[in-house]
């Protein structure tokens, strides 16, 4: 998911508590944020023309563009101090443990018991941090929790793993109870919601005062509030709706149809244990109570450091190019890569196709130039090149060493042998007289997200970056392809995704929507120069009034 898309779904979180002032932050807030991120690529195009930045006259009267600055600091110090006061504790580790570390173990243990729900799945899927953050974990993730606060407060912890017996078992699932997420403090909440207002009223009386149209303007401010009955409302029909879907499916729900399946996955059960006062003890923050369960299971493995790999859940995300050699398509596997989802909660992980030649743009215009001369992508995954192959806008792939040399220029005529030769083009299934872009052309590039259970059970999902045939063509046979050079564009375009593992504490939500916020503040202040300082049009290049007229239904 990318970036805008988790602020929205953060926004769609928020609703989800039963308060109409929390449903207008919720969906302020997410409104905003999707808003200023959106223009984050269209705005850093426009950073890139020379001496772009904040102008700032030395003397006279203060311009729009540094009243709008002034209004803009001091809103972010009014983020920066809220965000200071938000409590830590409920969703950062590190803060929780420093607040236990002078704790004795039966208290630690006491407040894992008390704060995380258990919910049964198996194997090792959110880990300390996503269990915090969702308030909820099996036998497993509670203890990697719990063991993660002991160590870190000076007590020697190990995970035991051992079977249940089926009656402890059956009692431990009939004990699940739903997340105990702690709203978020009302006071807390008004203020955020009124930095939202003065966001809005800052973008409409920026865009006012650059002379944009009103309906610009006061589209900005519609976010209408959703009330309580309203929020059920949709609820219900959409729950009316699965259930309609399952009852023709034959599947059926409640705690009697899974119970079974549940005990089987809480037998293989995980529990802590410890030294304290020269003695070993044991440790069961899943049990509801201090006692767990009536018999002590044997432990017949001890987990120390690490989680065995064959217990995890894990992602799996793969990119791949597809290429047109005559009237064939050819698929590439640019790169794979995989980790425990685990250690995966929070981070923020991004994709992108980066031109070698990249350091050669300059201003706005060449940006469509350089797309036109085809240049050689690499791939960069968490911010790093990935893999072992780069390609270009032809659908070639070579080995990133190849392409890194300076005579790079090979690496094209690598794939242009295949036209070279009639003999070639004739294996290829055209005529001699075919135009290259004609035989040979990258078609589609492609993410696959996969999610692997520890029983080795995986679920693909397929992200398309691009597409150049379109899903109508691929199913008719059509692999002819346009040859238009602007059809590279989202090539260039950012894939953001973050993991999800349950519905997080709402303070953790709030952080991370003041963090977008406060991320945004460049965004707004380019905004600002672009709308604040309009010039004559007999001062204005043709293609800077392109770039404003672009930005002008993204500004607000």
């Amino acid at each position: 998911m990318s970036e805008t898309g988790w602020i929205v779904e953060a926004g769609r979180r928020l609703l989800a508590n039963r308060t109409p002032v929390v449903a207008r932050l919720g969906r302020r807030c997410a409104a905003l944020s999707r808003h200023a991120l959106t223009v984050a690529l269209v705005v850093g195009l426009v950073s890139m023309t020379p001496g772009a930045g904040v102008r700032v006259r030395a003397q006279g009267q203060a311009t729009p563009l540094q009243q709008t600055v002034v209004e803009l600091d001091a809103l972010m110090e009014r983020l920066v101090a809220l965000r200071s006061g938000i409590d830590r504790r409920e969703f950062d580790l590190d803060a929780l443990a420093l607040d236990l570390a002078f704790e004795d173990p039966e208290a630690i243990t006491a407040w894992v018991r008390a704060n995380i729900a258990f919910q049964p799945y198996e194997g090792l899927l959110r880990g300390a941090v996503g269990t915090l953050r969702t308030r909820g974990g099996n036998a497993l993730d509670q203890a990697v929790l719990l063991a993660t606060l002991l160590n870190d407060a000076g007590y020697d912890a190990v995970i035991a793993r051992g079977a249940l017996d089926e009656a402890d078992a059956r009692a431990l699932v009939r004990a699940m109870r739903p997340a105990p997420l702690p709203e978020l403090d009302v006071e807390q909440r008004d203020a955020l919601l009124a930095i939202a207002d003065d966001l809005v009223a800052l973008s409409q009386s920026t865009a006012e005062r650059a002379g944009l149209d009103a309906s610009v303007v006061e589209a900005a401010a519609t976010f209408e509030a959703l009330t309580r009955e309203e929020l059920v409302a949709t609820s219900e029909a959409l729950a009316g709706t699965l259930r309609a879907r399952l009852d023709e499916s034959g599947i059926a729900l409640g705690l009697d149809a899974d119970e079974d399946a549940l005990v089987l996955e809480a037998r293989d059960y995980y529990w802590v244990e410890y030294a304290a006062a020269g003695e070993q003890r044991a440790a069961h923050p899943a049990f509801p109570t201090d006692a767990g369960p009536t018999t002590l299971p044997e432990a017949r493995e001890r987990l120390e450091g690490t989680v065995p790999d064959d217990v995890q859940h894990k992602l799996r995300v793969q990119v791949s190019i597809e290429q047109r050699l005559g009237s064939d398509l050819v698929a590439t596997e640019l790169l794979s890569w995989e980790r425990p989802i685990a250690l995966l909660v929070g981070l923020e992980i991004t994709y992108a196709n980066a031109p070698l030649n990249a350091s050669t743009w300059g201003a706005v215009e060449e940006f469509g130039t350089v797309l036109r001369e085809r240049p050689i992508y690499v791939p960069v995954f968490d911010g790093a090149p990935a893999g072992d192959k780069v390609f270009d806008t032809d659908g070639t792939v070579v080995p990133a060493e190849a392409a890194a040399n300076q005579a790079a220029g090979v690496f094209r005529e690598v794939g242009r042998a295949f036209e070279d030769t009639g003999g070639a083009l004739g294996g290829l299934g055209r005529s001699a007289d075919a135009p290259a872009e004609d035989v040979r052309a990258l078609t589609a590039q492609w993410i696959d997200y996969t999610l692997i259970a520890p029983d080795g059970t995986e679920r693909a999902y397929r992200r398309t970056v691009l597409d150049r045939l379109g899903a109508d063509a691929r199913a008719a046979g059509d692999t002819s392809v346009p040859l238009d050079p602007d059809a590279y564009g989202p090539l260039t375009m950012f894939q953001t995704f973050v993991v999800g593992v349950g519905a997080f504490v709402p303070a953790y939500v709030a952080d991370r929507l003041i963090g977008a916020l406060l991320a945004s503040r460049p965004h707004y202040e380019a905004i600002a120069e672009q709308a604040s300082e309009p010039r004559p049009d007999a001062e204005m290049a043709a293609d800077e009034k392109d770039h404003l007229a672009t930005l002008e239904p993204l500004m607000l």
